[in-house]
């Protein structure tokens, strides 16, 4: 089947675009409803002008704005679709879940298999209405992507995927198995491993069990002091499923409400690094993709646990493992810088403190972790050729 995973972006649509054509990377390029030819080369810039006029750049409250959302459509590497009928998939999945919104879709076969796929970055203004973007039905964006997959001739899922209550139909409910074994990236699915991916991205997002519950909560997960006779501790259970619920012990010891507590009394991650962190939990969450989930929260427990706060403390790191021959750990580390960079989670560089500041810092950090400063990463906008292919309603106010 075709497979979805949605990601939250709460910056410029500029880093998105060099992660997506840096050195080479990017096939081809499809614009929708981006009107200005002269800005066919920095799709990102028109973008971030569209929200800059319409306020919607702005912060919501005490939270960063959501500027954009980032869909990647995968088809299964059993359907050998080639860069035209991912085209075609793409733009028309694109055209009929966001008419009214700009669309750059870039197209990668950078994974192992060299399978195309497509990701869409959709702006996060309505230009109809001016309005911010709300969050699209999960359930109901891939079930239009699977009934277009179906059109083409790809292999697809029946129905909605969206959690939601299951049909009667012992057919459909056998689909659904199947379904969650491929995205979960396993032999079967687990909710076991589900709701330890949710649990430590609500610890190591937290400073206090408040914040944990509310963060368990947000992910689907509830919790609840396990019995004495049982060690006590927490017993976790993805809401409203009382038949899969396991308790903290089970999970390893950093699950224990004893592990929590001390993971809490570390470092605290930067509240705007936690807040994106819950984020794109859950939006691996609503899609279902449990690798994507399992992926943010071993980035979360890597950059507390190491004191990580931005991407060049990020390259130090691994130039270090490198130098000292720790390749496993450079790997990991790749990875985490990966996901930290996708889903906007750390600054290029830290954030440089005043003189008085830093003094401040030196006291506190007595019984903190800290980064040191890397040598600065670069990347350059991908020069592979490629071709542009625009589509929309050129000026704005054209009727479609």
């Amino acid at each position: 089947m075709t497979y979805l995973k949605a990601i939250s972006g709460h910056t410029g649509a500029g880093g998105i675009r060099r992660y997506l054509e840096r050195g080479g990377r990017a096939l081809a390029v499809d614009l929708l409803n981006l009107g200005d030819p002269a800005l066919c080369e920095d799709w990102a810039a028109e973008m971030d002008r569209t929200r800059r006029l319409a306020g919607n750049d702005r912060a919501w409250g005490d939270r960063r704005a959501r500027t954009f959302k980032h869909y990647v459509v995968s088809p299964s590497p059993e359907d050998g679709i080639g860069l035209d009928a991912l085209r075609e998939l793409a733009t028309e999945w694109a055209r009929r879940s966001f008419p009214d919104h700009e669309i750059a879709i870039v197209y990668h076969d950078d994974n192992q298999n060299h399978v195309p796929h497509a990701h869409v970055v959709v702006n996060n203004t309505n230009l109809e209405t001016g309005r911010r973007l709300q969050d699209p039905d999960p359930g109901a964006l891939n079930g239009s992507l699977q009934e277009i997959s179906c059109g083409l001739g790809l292999s697809h899922f029946r129905g909605r995927v969206d959690g939601g209550p299951r049909t009667d139909d012992h057919t459909q409910r056998r689909a659904e198995g199947r379904q969650e074994r491929a995205i979960s990236g396993r032999d079967a699915y687990s909710w076991v491993a589900d709701i330890r991916s949710r649990v430590a991205v609500a610890r190591d997002t937290s400073t206090s069990e408040r914040e944990f519950l509310q963060a368990l909560e947000g992910l689907g997960v509830e919790a609840r002091p396990a019995s004495a006779r049982t060690g006590g501790g927490w017993v976790y259970q993805l809401a409203g499923m009382t038949s899969r619920q396991v308790s903290g012990a089970r999970l390893g010891t950093a699950y224990t409400r004893e592990g929590v507590r001390a993971r809490m009394a570390s470092a605290a991650l930067p509240r705007q690094v936690a807040f994106d962190a819950v984020a794109a939990a859950r939006d691996a969450v609503e899609v279902r993709d449990l690798s994507e989930l399992a992926r943010v929260a071993s980035a979360v427990e890597a950059v507390r646990s190491r004191g990580l706060r931005s991407l060049h403390g990020i390259d130090a790191a691994i130039a270090k493992a490198e130098a000292e021959g720790r390749a496993k750990d450079a790997r990991l580390l790749s990875d985490v810088r990966e996901c930290c960079e996708e889903h906007g989670l750390l600054p290029e560089a830290a954030p440089r403190t005043s003189g008085s500041a830093r003094a401040s810092k030196r006291h506190a950090t007595k019984r903190r972790s800290t980064v040191a400063g890397g040598t600065p990463h670069t990347d350059g906008t991908g020069r592979r050729q490629r071709e542009v292919r625009r589509d929309g309603r050129g000026e704005r106010g054209d009727s479609r």
